[in-house]
């Protein structure tokens, strides 16, 4: 026990010999600030240079405050985790201090070095721009651009390649599933779901098959709710609506059908292309009505259905089956029949994390098919919605050309409410004007309020003044130099004589200015590579765009990886060694071999931390 109080003793002595160090260099620095304000002279001077100086360069902020995100801003915002979160690109305006991030590696834990190896990016060059990431805080984002501005290959398939949670992905081109559908199956050993009826993914894909009754769940209480909600996602209607009645009328016929189906047999053993056949024979719709009016399903829900689509009558009736028809027209093709009529893998796999389903529909037939995009969308949101709440559970949607999707209420659902349900939404969109289409009236608000917006390639006018409006103003300094050159020579008559003067004045001013951070013309003419991204509660982000072909952060900081790896066994040696010996002084307290090497080995710490 004595030898412990010595040993105890001896690393106090230390730590006071190093606290000493550390005031010497302190009483160094207050010397020279009290020499330098001691003497009058040099201390106006330097208090004077250092006032003006401050005067000069920076603003009050008076015509605004707004500027790009640096590195201290991203960092707070969690912008550089990775967890959960999606890579947006390069900050190029929040360069990282190259000291900062050695003083990280070289104090901080070794479990806690890693994020300086990914903030250091790449070796060599002085000050990497580090890689952004949206934190998981903000579940959705629009990634808004012209054709051709890298929405696919700088955002969608980098969160494909690097996040391992199940996904539901709108890919209209199949391009997606060709990039990351196989390595997504090796890497995170995810069943991969390809809704192709049309085969535009190419070669080798197996065409999986949705039925999408069988993610309703059939309970008499609930089948009239379900159904509307799939019938209103078929009825695709205008922007602008003058005659809502008749599509009105549609969704309600639509839903009787649907509930009428899921309330005879389990949902599993019907399919939208029963409904399809019962609303084309006027004879089984006849039969369906009868069954429904005779019968008291769902608690005569249905009986109360089909009693108000018997107000329709002669031309009417004619019209709002014709209507309904119109909206399940897409029904009528052979590939889109057999993908709807079974269901081939198991749904859950979405909530169990271990699925990823890639929706494949040619681009020219966007609004053809409009109805069954927007039906699959909705019921796999409902599907998820049923599972319950789970903070835990993370499923990204990534829809690409989501502004042809037009209204969803299901989608508006998930955007609003489904943070804590899992939802993870990813908008790809050409133009501001689309968010309109989706999202109309007081929606679009919503949206912009809950959703990040990153902007590349913009190429209208008006999204260029939107973006340059919500980024703000800011205060810049106009300086202006006057330099006046006067002469003067009076001559006296009387006793012949001359006098000369000369002035010479120089006069510097500063004013400040409000400017937008960034013009409209500005954005409209910036470098391909370049995009801008809002996030709530962040300062705007200039970013520099990161391919998925170019993106290898981990590989280009090798040489931190060693220096990790190295911070990392000295932590555990110097621990190791730690423990040996406090149980060394226990068991040889006496033994002078041992006093000696402990005497050796405590003077050696004791060079190392003073030298360090």
């Amino acid at each position: 026990m004595l030898s412990f109080i010595v040993w105890c003793g001896q690393q106090i002595e230390a730590g006071v010999h190093r606290a000493a160090w550390l005031m010497f260099w302190v009483s160094v620095v207050a010397a020279a600030g009290i020499g330098l304000v001691s003497v009058p002279l040099i201390g106006i001077f330097v208090i004077g240079l250092w006032a003006w100086y401050t005067q000069v360069s920076s603003n009050s902020g008076a015509h605004g405050t707004a500027r790009w995100a640096g590195f201290q801003d991203l960092e707070r915002a969690g912008c550089f985790r990775e967890t959960g979160a999606a890579p947006v690109g390069r900050a190029v305006e929040a360069r990282p201090d190259m000291s900062k991030v050695i003083e990280r590696l070289l104090w901080a834990a070794p479990w806690r070095s890693r994020q300086a190896i990914r903030l250091a990016g790449r070796f060599g060059e002085s000050r990497p721009a580090p890689l952004a990431r949206i934190p998981d805080r903000i579940p959705h984002f629009a990634v808004i651009g012209a054709s051709g501005s890298g929405k696919s290959t700088c955002f969608a398939i980098p969160t494909l390649l690097q996040d391992p949670a199940a996904m539901v992905v709108m890919d209209l081109k199949g391009e997606l599933y060709r990039r990351t559908g196989r390595w997504r199956a090796r890497q995170f050993g995810h069943q991969i779901v390809v809704i192709d009826p049309f085969h535009i993914s190419g070669a080798g894909a197996e065409t999986g098959r949705l039925n999408l009754l069988h993610l309703c769940h059939g309970d008499e209480r609930t089948v009239v709710d379900e159904a509307r909600r799939l019938a209103t996602a078929l009825v695709v209607r205008p922007p602008e609506e003058h005659q809502p009645f008749f599509n009105d009328a549609a969704t309600q016929v639509i839903t009787c059908t649907l509930a009428f189906l899921l309330s005879q047999c389990r949902p599993e053993l019907v399919s939208l292309n029963q409904v399809r056949e019962i609303l084309t024979d006027a004879n089984m719709f006849e039969e369906m009505l009868v069954h429904l009016e005779n019968g008291d399903a769902c608690g005569g829900l249905l009986k109360r259905q089909a009693g108000q689509i018997r107000c329709y009558q002669g031309q009417t009736k004619a019209s709002v089956l014709a209507a309904a028809n119109s909206h399940l027209e897409f029904l009528d093709s052979a590939p889109v029949a057999e993908t709807l009529a079974s269901t081939s893998f198991d749904p859950a796999g979405l909530l169990t994390g271990r699925c990823t389903i890639y929706l494949c529909l040619p681009a020219e037939r966007l609004e053809e098919l409009q109805g069954l995009r927007r039906a699959i969308l909705t019921s796999l949101i409902h599907y998820i919605f049923a599972a319950g709440e789970d903070r835990h559970r993370r499923i990204p949607f990534i829809l690409d050309e989501a502004g042809s999707l037009g209204e969803i209420d299901a989608l508006y659902s998930a955007l609003v409410y489904g943070r804590s349900y899992g939802f993870r939404l990813m908008f790809l969109m050409q133009s501001v004007a689309q968010i309109q289409d989706c999202f109309p009236e007081t929606k679009a608000a919503t949206f912009r309020a809950t959703t990040a917006s990153i902007f590349c390639g913009v190429n209208d006018l008006q999204t260029a003044e939107d973006v340059s409006k919500w980024i703000g103003q800011t205060t810049v300094l106009s300086h202006s130099r006057s330099t006046s050159d006067s002469w003067s020579r009076d001559v006296s008559s009387a006793d012949m004589s001359q006098r000369n003067s000369h002035s010479f004045n120089i006069s510097r001013s500063a004013n400040e200015t409000g400017r937008a951070l960034i013009q409209a013309e500005e954005l409209l003419q910036a470098p391909p590579s370049a995009a801008v991204a809002l996030l709530p509660g962040v300062r705007p982000i200039w970013l520099a765009k990161m391919p998925y072909y170019a993106a290898r952060p981990w590989s280009e900081a090798w040489p931190f990886r060693l220096l990790h790896l190295g911070v990392a066994a000295m932590c555990t040696v110097g621990a190791l060694v730690f423990w040996i010996v406090v149980l060394a002084t226990y068991a040889f307290p006496k033994d002078p071999l041992f006093r000696s090497a402990l005497e050796a080995l405590s003077a050696y710490a004791e060079w190392l931390l003073l030298a360090v």
